[in-house]
């Protein structure tokens, strides 16, 4: 068959175009785990596929549609240790990348070729860096055992003190390193992604101003709407700011609207099936709430599980006495636009006027803030 100049150039365009709309991961893996698959999966864009090792190597073709976070999974780590850690890929442009897998422990595997990982890795290296300037400080405060061994040390009286002084100090060392990578590097999604992952404790006015100075194309890209949402979230979350009214759908299946609530003092509380620790925490709810439901306290659960049928079987597990609603999804969420939820459990204790008035109280702290409250 032949071919004229332009149809050849044609075909070889296409071909060209068709290459650049794919990411190839080549795996380098040890022999010995021939026979082995890897796993990739993504629940964003809801993609999954595996490959087999075969004489030390294998491979996976995706499209690529947009920057996104592949993650990956050895079936040997599975196998082995009963479970793995997953690891994950930023991929912001469609080529070749390599993994030198370590099938072990597949998140100490090496990557190449892939510029927004390479960055995430940079900011990796600045955390465990300022961490271990941080935990020297803590070693000379508590003791370079404590700090090193801190759970042998549970029933010691400088325990919790400990704990709070190590929990601050990697939350401050997250912000300066995202910080310092965000402004180095505002043309890359790997800074959005990093400061919406890491930045939870830093100042919004921070967040906003290293957001203004990334690239169009970074601000479209999916990480770079997650921050505009999460920006849009801490701002409109912050102690003393206002409610804005939501309706979500309830237990009963018909919509509820928080302002049905106006003139309580109510307890919002995120969480999610999955979550060990926000189920654990309904055993200190309980007895909070039949002590002060009524008239002025109402508890508003708010259920953030990928599918109503997720929340509906831990309601019936659970069977809790408050008020229950669903989540939604994607830029229609409360949790995330209104909120701007990382993490679970997350509470915010709002007044009859709708202001929040408290974050995080639970257990003890809880207790006694609704004790002020409602003084018997």
């Amino acid at each position: 068959m032949k071919y004229n100049v332009s149809t050849l150039l044609l075909l070889l365009a296409g071909t060209a175009a068709t290459a650049q709309d794919k990411v190839t991961f080549n795996g380098i893996a040890d022999t010995a785990y021939n026979g082995y698959k890897v796993y990739l999966y993504n629940n964003v864009t809801k993609e999954n596929d595996s490959a087999t090792i075969e004489n030390g190597h294998f491979q996976i073709v995706r499209p690529f549609t947009g920057a996104t976070r592949h993650m990956f999974s050895s079936g040997y780590e599975a196998k082995q240790h009963g479970g793995y850690a997953p690891f994950g890929i930023l991929v912001d442009r469609p080529g070749e990348i390599t993994i030198e897998a370590n099938m072990d422990r597949f998140y100490q595997s090496t990557i190449k070729g892939a510029p927004a990982h390479a960055i995430y890795d940079a900011f990796q290296q600045k955390m465990e860096s300022y961490g271990k300037v941080s935990e020297q400080k803590l070693a000379a405060q508590f003791g370079a055992e404590k700090v090193a061994n801190p759970r042998k040390y549970k029933d010691d009286p400088s325990f919790e003190a400990m704990m709070e002084a190590m929990e601050k100090a990697n939350e401050e060392d997250g912000v300066k390193a995202a910080r310092e990578i965000a402004a180095k590097y505002p043309n890359s999604v790997a800074s959005p992604f990093i400061l919406d992952r890491y930045g939870r404790k830093m100042p919004v006015k921070m967040k906003e101003q290293l957001y203004a100075k990334m690239t169009k194309a970074v601000k479209e890209s999916y990480f770079g709407k997650r921050l505009a949402t999460d920006i849009e979230g801490s701002k409109s979350s912050t102690l003393g700011s206002t409610v804005k009214d939501f309706t979500l759908k309830g237990a009963d299946g018909k919509p509820f609207r928080f302002s049905s609530l106006k003139g309580k003092y109510v307890l919002i509380d995120f969480w999610a099936s999955w979550c060990g620790p926000c189920r654990e925490e309904f055993k200190h709810m309980r007895p909070l709430y039949e002590k002060y439901k009524g008239g002025q306290f109402e508890i508003l659960g708010i259920s953030t599980d990928a599918t109503a049928k997720a929340w509906e079987t831990a309601m019936e597990q659970e069977k809790l006495p408050w008020v229950q609603v669903h989540d939604l999804k994607g830029d229609q969420s409360v949790s995330e636009k209104q909120f701007a939820v990382k993490v679970l459990p997350t509470m915010y204790l709002i007044d009859p006027n709708g202001k929040i008035i408290a974050k995080d109280l639970r257990g003890e702290a809880l207790e006694k803030k609704l004790a002020e409250l409602f003084p018997k």
